[in-house]
């Protein structure tokens, strides 16, 4: 269907119109003639408040019969946030979620610099050489205890990210096994973070413990982090990549 309206009244997408709906069915003749389209989805119009509502009070001045929504498909729009203004923009909960999978990523790789030295092949089966404890458990000394309370703002980001993931999980608009890949890819560090890294790394860096169980818990702590960090890639894969 095809209304007509005059060059002074033509409408300019991105504004909302205020314009006499009689004023669109009967103009001069004289004046120019330019088309107005409303075969589209009408949620599909430039985003303007009000602006659908506009053209179905213009359709019942003309005296044609509602037009569906669903006339005529419409692009695909990934956000749920309507063209009238309602509901919610997702960019904003990805952008959450991927700046907190960088920001916990930056922490394991610097964890894993002193954590590495655990790993050696020269190191395997015995008690790891005493410059090496000193290193790894001093740092996870300052890092758990000496750098309180700024060591808590990791758990603050944990915390948050896995807020805005069981938010989109509930509530998002992406595909079911997109979110929940995305929840259990963070959930699975952070719970292990809280249940045997923190702890541990607390008991190293106290260095109460026999050689041998320092070593013991320098290694595992290591080989957590290796988990955490290929848990977390993926989480961070699927916020820039999946659709």
């Amino acid at each position: 269907m095809t209304l007509r309206t005059t060059s002074s009244q033509a409408r300019r997408r991105g504004r909302g119109i205020r314009v006499d709906p009689r004023s669109l069915l009967y103009g001069r003749r004289s004046d120019r003639i330019c088309r107005l389209d409303v075969d589209n989805r009408l949620d599909d119009w430039p985003e303007s408040p009000g602006r659908a509502e506009f053209v179905r009070l213009v359709l019942e001045e003309a005296g044609a019969p509602p037009v569906s929504d669903t006339a005529t498909p419409g692009p695909v729009i990934r956000s749920r946030r309507t063209r009238d203004g309602d509901g919610v923009d997702e960019s904003h909960g990805r952008a959450v979620l991927a700046a907190g999978g960088g920001f916990l990523v930056a922490v394991l790789w610097f964890d894993l610099m002193f954590d590495v030295q655990a790993l050696r092949r020269a190191h395997r089966g015995a008690a790891l050489p005493e410059p090496v404890l000193a290193s790894i458990a001093g740092y996870y000394r300052r890092v758990t205890t000496e750098a309180s309370p700024m060591g808590r703002l990791v758990g603050a980001v944990m915390l948050a990210t896995v807020g805005v993931a069981a938010w989109e999980l509930a509530f998002g608009a992406r595909p079911l096994g997109v979110r929940a890949a995305s929840l259990g890819l963070l959930a699975v560090p952070v719970g292990l973070a809280a249940a045997r890294i923190l702890p541990s790394a607390v008991r190293l860096g106290a260095r109460t413990d026999p050689p041998e169980r320092q070593s013991a818990l320098a290694r595992a702590i290591a080989r957590d982090h290796l988990l955490c960090l290929a848990a977390i890639v993926a989480f961070l894969f699927l916020q820039l990549a999946a659709p």
